[in-house]
C-alpha cells in the first residue's frame, strides 16, 4: 500500500519522506520493516537535534540582549535564522520616520537595498506588527521589529513573540499535557470536562482491547473517576 498513498497539502512532506523507504512491491511484512526503520530514522535525528542544542552554543554576533536570550532559548536552526534578522536589524536597517497616532506609534524602516517597510506597535495590546508580515509566516520576529526594538532599547524578546514549537524544550513537553480552557464556574466548562473524561475512557477502552480484555461499564465508570481532569 506504500506506493498507493498519495499527498494532501497537509501530509506531503511526511509523505515525501516516507516514500524513500516504501514502494508499491512491498509486502505488507516489508512495508512494517521499512516503517519502522523510517520511525528510527527519525527518532535518531531528533536525538541527534537534541545532543547538539544541549552541547554547543552559538556565538552572538551583536552585544544585544536579545541574542543571547535566544541563544538560550531557541533550538539551534532556529537561533541561525533569528541571528540573521537580528543582525540585519542592526546594520542594515535605518528608522526614517516615527510618528505617534492615537497612542499607537508607526515606523519606517529603510533596509538597504530593499523597499520602505512599516512597523506598528499598539500601546493597549503591545502587538508590534510589520508589513512583511514574516512572524505570521514564520513565527521569528523579522529584521524590520527588531531594527524598532534595538532602538527602543529592548533588551529581552516579548514573551508573546516566542512560539513554543521553535524552543529548545518543545519536544520535551507532554502531549497529554492539555490545558482546558474554562472551569466548572464558566460556561461551557463542564462541557470540555465531559469531553477530556470521554476522551480518558476511549483511551484505556483501547488499551483493554490490547491486552485482550475489554473493559465493562463499571470499569469505565471508575476508570472515568480515576482519570477525572483536573483544573489548574
Amino acid at each position: 500500500m506504500g506506493g498507493l498513498l498519495k499527498t494532501t497539502s497537509r501530509s506531503e512532506s511526511e509523505n515525501n519522506y516516507f516514500d524513500k523507504f516504501t514502494n508499491h512491491h512491498c509486502s505488507l511484512v516489508e512495508f512494517i520493516m521499512q516503517y519502522n526503520r523510517a520511525i528510527e530514522e527519525q527518532r535518531h535525528n531528533q536525538a541527534k537535534l537534541n545532543a547538539d542544542c544541549e552541547g554547543s552554543t552559538p556565538e552572538p554576533k551583536t552585544p544585544l540582549g536579545m541574542e543571547r536570550q535566544a541563544a538560550a532559548l531557541y533550538t539551534i536552526n532556529i537561533f541561525y535564522e533569528f541571528q540573521k534578522e537580528i543582525w540585519a536589524g542592526s546594520f542594515t536597517c535605518k528608522i526614517t520616520n516615527k510618528t505617534l497616532e492615537d497612542e499607537n506609534r508607526r515606523y519606517i524602516v529603510h533596509e538597504t537595498g530593499a523597499k520602505l517597510f512599516e512597523v506598528t506597535h499598539q500601546e493597549a495590546t503591545h502587538k508590534t506588527e510589520c508589513s512583511c508580515n514574516k512572524f505570521n509566516r514564520v513565527g521569528i520576529l523579522c529584521k524590520h521589529v527588531l531594527a524598532i526594538f534595538k532602538d527602543e532599547g529592548i533588551e529581552e524578546i516579548p514573551g508573546h513573540y516566542i512560539v513554543p514549537r521553535w524552543t529548545r524544550d518543545a519536544s520535551a513537553r507532554p502531549m497529554y499535557d492539555i490545558v482546558l480552557k474554562g472551569s466548572p464556574n464558566t460556561q461551557g466548562g463542564n462541557e470540555l470536562k465531559s469531553i477530556a473524561n470521554q476522551l480518558w475512557n476511549e483511551f484505556y477502552n483501547c488499551l483493554g482491547l490490547e491486552n485482550g480484555s475489554e473493559r465493562n461499564g463499571s470499569n469505565d465508570n471508575n476508570a472515568a473517576a480515576k482519570w477525572e481532569v483536573k483544573e489548574r
